[in-house]
């Protein structure tokens, strides 16, 4: 018998792009949000998502666009309960029709510039023994990896390459 685990949480990366039509959106929303460990509200949202179909709205186009504007800002607030640490979800920067999930590295900079519970490094073998907390490996090329630390022990959250 194979057991299927089911991700906790949304992976960095573009959800839709090339289209600002909020149904679009909805369906590649729904895609995304998915395969997750959802409660059972989520579930019952991403299912009602992708049933959504705008010709039932017999072809009130206002209408049907209004009812995929609410769902896709019921999703949206949704995905949030599913970013990994130090991410954001939203359109990226200087493509209004590119949504995803973005690392927030201006945020995660910050708080490592001022102790807050990240750890700055520049090899993973800087972390002391027993430390817990997050660590921002950044290398000599600039590659920036997020890992939480617990009992000195790593699990990597995020890489950006």
């Amino acid at each position: 018998m194979s057991i299927r685990h089911r991700r906790k949480v949304l992976s960095l990366g573009v959800i839709s792009e090339g289209t600002l039509k909020a149904e679009d959106i909805v369906s590649a929303m729904a895609s995304e949000l998915a395969p997750l460990r959802l409660s059972r509200s989520h579930r019952a949202l991403v299912a009602k998502a992708r049933r959504f179909d705008p010709s039932a709205y017999d072809d009130d186009d206002l209408a049907a666009s209004n009812a995929a504007d609410d769902l896709l800002t019921d999703l949206m607030n949704a995905a949030e309960d599913y970013l990994p640490a130090y991410a954001h979800i939203g359109m990226a920067e200087g493509d209004g029709a590119c949504l995803g999930v973005w690392a927030s590295l201006e945020s995660l900079s910050e708080d490592a510039r001022f102790g807050d519970g990240v750890l700055k490094v520049a090899d993973t073998g800087e972390v002391p023994r027993g430390y817990s907390g997050f660590v921002m490996d950044v290398n000599d090329h600039g590659n920036v990896t997020l890992y939480r630390a617990s009992r000195g022990k790593l699990r990597e959250i995020w890489a950006i390459v």
